[in-house]
Parts: structure tokens; sequence; C-alpha cells
């Protein structure tokens, strides 16, 4: 069997059953009114089309508004983006602005979709749905700021600490060693980079992590960045300079109890002797 509506192509072909009966589904279409016909086709030839049967396609119905359920920051850098939707096999996903993938919808109406590696920023993700009705509106959009980076760590002198990273850009920062306050706060530049220094710290191991904040989107910590900060050279200059005060001023103290004893030894030298002077 040949079916058609009328146009200048077939919309397709059927074989009948040993009982004669047969069954053909078009394609989608859009809405209007059809005269479908058939025409049956044996070794003998092809008959006439059949009596045209008229059917009114309606227009379907825009679908449904599908729903982006949670974003996941993952080990990589990568997020996962999970949702529902329920008119179509595929939905159009959007990241910022732009389109990032095709995502096919599972027979319980549930999508998932997991980027590349992302740098650290605020990512925003929205969702369409599109049938032969329409497409849909977009999905409330999902936000995520993913975590910021520690790439460097430079012991001070005197016992501080300079830390460098990646974080969004013009983002705000607060430095954390894992104790209950912050160590402080800081804000990256326009290209996202970042550089704070700590307090002077006493001698130990510390694992600083950041994180990262944009208006009231806040990330994960970022991974801990271990340093060990050894005993503080500037405290040691400090307990050496001590010493050396108290010794000298010792000396002082002394020179002057003798000089004080020996009046003669201050008179003017001669003009051409040499004056030696220990202390």
């Amino acid at each position: 069997m040949t079916v058609s509506d009328g146009g200048s192509s077939a919309l397709g072909t059927a074989t009948a059953s040993s009982a004669g009966t047969w069954s053909f589904t078009t394609a989608d279409l859009a809405a209007g009114s059809y005269a479908f016909t058939a025409t049956d086709t044996t070794s003998a030839g092809t008959s006439a089309a059949s009596s045209a049967l008229t059917v009114n396609v309606a227009a379907s119905a825009a679908p449904g508004v599908p729903v982006i359920s949670n974003a996941t920051e993952n080990a990589n850098d990568s997020v996962t983006v999970t949702g529902t939707a329920l008119a179509n096999p595929v939905v159009d996903l959007t990241c910022n602005g732009g389109a990032i993938a095709k995502v096919n919808v599972g027979s319980a109406g549930t999508w998932s979709f997991t980027t590349w590696p992302l740098l650290p920023a605020l990512y925003w993700f929205k969702a369409t749905d599109t049938t032969s009705g329409g497409t849909s509106a977009a999905s409330q959009s999902l936000y995520i700021e993913l975590s910021p980076t520690i790439s460097s760590a430079n012991v001070n002198s005197n016992g501080s600490v300079t830390l460098s990273g990646i974080a969004g850009d013009g983002s705000y920062l607060s430095i954390s060693d894992g104790g209950s306050t912050a160590l402080g706060r800081v804000t990256a530049n326009s290209r996202g980079a970042w550089s704070f220094t700590t307090a002077d710290l006493p001698a130990g191991s510390y694992a600083f992590t950041a994180v990262d904040s944009v208006g009231r989107f806040v990330s994960a910590p970022s991974s801990a960045f271990d340093v060990n900060v050894p005993g503080s050279a500037g405290a040691l200059g400090a307990a050496i300079a001590a010493a050396t005060s108290s010794a000298n001023a010792s000396t002082i103290s002394a020179n002057a109890a003798w000089y004080a004893s020996n009046p003669t030894l201050l008179a003017t030298p001669l003009a051409s002797s040499m004056v030696h002077l220990a202390g």
C-alpha cells in the first residue's frame, strides 16, 4: 500500500497482512486539513486511488517548561546538570546564554548532562523543550559558583604566608586555615587572579582554603593547599638583636666606667698620630 495526502510525493508505504488489513503512521504533521488516499500495488499493477479520507490535524500545544533541578561541581571542575522534561525526548541546554548541548530525556522524564572542566566563575544554566507544537518557555535559571583555586604559596621571612590563585573575575574571596574565623578577604582582579598575605603565623602545618562569592552565590571551599611554616626567621632575628643589644649595653657601661677612672686618655692626640678605638 502507498499512502498519500495529495502531495507530489507519497507519505510512505505499508504491507497488508494475510487478513488484508494494514496500518500506517505519518510523521509529525503541521496543523491543517489532510485528504489521505491509498493505492494498492500487486504483480498485476497498481490500483486507482482510494476515496479520500479527510482528517483535521489540530495545532499541538507548546511543550511544558522543563525543569533544572540540580547542578553539582565535580572533582575535575566539570558540572553535572540534572532535570526533568515531559513533552519531548530532547532538551536544549544553555550555559551563560550560549547553547552547549542537546540532551536526551529518559523514559522516566529525567535527563542529565556533564560539562567539560570549567574555570572558576559564576555559571547559570537554562533548558528549553521543542516539539512540533513549538518551543517551550525557558526553564528557571540555575546558578552555581565554582570553587576558586589556590595555585601557590610562599612562606615569608617573618612567618607570614602569601597565597595566590584563580577565581571568578572580580569575585570576593574569604581565606581560611581551617579555623572558625577567616584569616581575611581579598578581591580577584578582572582576570580572576588574586593574592593574599596572612599575618605572621606560628610554626606549624596549615591547610589553607578559599571560598568565592558573587552576590548571594557562594562556592564550595577550594581544595586545601597544605603549607608548613618553619620557626619564624623574623622571630629568630628579633631574639638575636635583643641579645646583641643587651651585650652592647653591658660593654658600653663598662667602658664608660673605665674612661671615667682614666681621664688623661681623653687628651687630644697629635695630628700625625693614629687612634685605635676598641669596643
